[in-house]
């Protein structure tokens, strides 16, 4: 059965409204938790020292897709652990246990990742 078809559970199609609604949602939120994460990920590159900064690259590269750095994870690494867990405590929606996967926190590591090893890529040569 099509979800813009009336029946008495979708009147007038709104399953369908509610669906689209909430995509564009989804989508709008997972994008500000990335930008969210690309400008933690500055005042990261401009403050941390250097041994974090290249701790972070050889941790990082390469795993810049949601999934690929596990949010679960990073809040216990032994040398950036406590900074990650910082910055996810600061937002509620950002929380993750051990037994959850948190698509906005995937988001918003995914913008602190890309961004690290972008601006990486473009300075080690200078250093």
């Amino acid at each position: 059965m099509e979800s813009n078809v009336e029946t008495p559970t979708n009147p007038k199609g709104e399953v369908e409204q509610v669906v689209n609604r909430l995509r564009q949602e989804k989508k709008a939120t997972n994008d500000n938790y990335y930008d969210m994460g690309r400008l933690e990920a500055k005042k990261f590159i401009k403050n941390a020292p250097y041994k974090e900064v290249t701790y972070a690259i050889k941790k990082f590269a390469g795993t810049s897709e949601p999934g690929e750095v596990e949010v679960r994870l990073v809040s216990t690494d032994l040398i950036l652990g406590k900074y990650f867990k910082n910055l996810l405590d600061k937002d509620p929606y950002l929380a993750t246990d051990v037994d959850t996967s948190n698509e906005f926190a995937e988001s918003y590591l995914k913008g602190w990742v890309e961004l690290v090893v972008s601006f990486w890529n473009e300075i080690k040569r200078k250093i």
